[in-house]
């Protein structure tokens, strides 16, 4: 994913439209991965291989099986239109992003699959601060350099082209 994030940046162009047509993409993906690390608690955020020892069915998990991988399509949906990118290589990367979540959700659902419901402590607003920062902070970072392109695009002093910086913080994100 970090290639496309590098090709996403590459390609961008930002405009001010295009940046508020991403703003409520980027909000529900960021709201609904912090809904869903939320609900898992604790053990949302583990970086251990194993199958965990229940699956929860609380929060966003009453209506979705993978509210995390959907939250993080809405944010990849967030960036394409906020970087105006022409349709076709949006699209190809929203195809690309989609499948690879959509591998995880396969694999996982597996996983999940016979274990039994457990109810987790749910995970305190620090915490839970704590544990997106860096999502938050690359897609804010994100968001303030498009941001200032777009203004200088505007400028008449400044033409801009592919900006290679938002590709690594794109690369960063993913």
């Amino acid at each position: 994913l970090g290639a496309v994030g590098v090709l996403v940046g590459l390609s961008a162009e930002p405009t001010a439209r295009s940046l508020g047509l991403a703003l409520p993409w980027l909000f529900v993906g960021l709201s609904l991965r912090g809904w869903a690390f939320r609900s898992l608690g604790p053990l949302g955020r583990t970086r251990d291989p194993a199958p965990p020892a229940g699956r929860v069915e609380a929060g966003p998990y009453r209506w979705l099986r993978h509210p995390i991988y959907v939250g993080n399509v809405c944010i990849a949906v967030g960036i394409i239109v906020s970087a105006a990118l022409p349709a076709t290589l949006a699209i190809g990367v929203l195809l690309f992003v989609a499948l690879i979540y959509a591998l995880l959700a396969g694999r996982e659902t597996a996983q999940l699959r016979d274990l039994p419901v457990r109810e987790p402590a749910a995970l305190g607003a620090a915490a839970l601060l704590r544990s997106e920062r860096s999502t938050f902070l690359s897609v804010g970072a994100l968001l303030l350099l498009q941001l200032f392109v777009a203004v200088l695009a505007e400028s008449e002093f400044f033409a801009p082209g592919p900006c290679i910086v938002e590709g690594l913080v794109v690369l960063v994100l993913f």
